[in-house]
């Protein structure tokens, strides 16, 4: 149910945040503060849960800010695009995670 819950307001704010970057070429930085705000009590909860949620969602959320930070200083992605990169790392490391292992396994 938390997983839903996290799932949904990240999928609502993302379908926002395209919008306004159609509308504007623009996504405002508060948006990202408002979103944050909003998913931080979800995400608590899980962490306090699940503490290798908490481990992964650190990791992934860390290597998919780099990326996505590289990408916008060379000029490849817009900032919004590497926030949301981030969030999903942060928001949904386990799908980051079964991703990769299963690609491991096939090896």
């Amino acid at each position: 149910m938390l997983e839903f819950l996290i799932f949904s307001i990240f999928l609502i704010a993302l379908g926002i945040a395209s919008y306004l970057d159609l509308k504007t070429t623009e996504v405002p930085d508060k948006f990202f503060y408002i979103l944050l705000i909003l998913l931080l009590p979800f995400l608590v909860l899980k962490y306090l849960q699940d503490f290798n949620f908490f481990k992964n969602s650190l990791m992934f959320g860390g290597l998919y800010l780099l990326i996505g930070l590289i990408l916008y200083k060379t000029g490849q992605w817009g900032g919004a695009d590497s926030f949301f990169l981030a969030l999903i790392g942060f928001c949904f490391p386990s799908l980051s995670f079964s991703g990769m292992t299963s690609g491991m396994r096939s090896m």
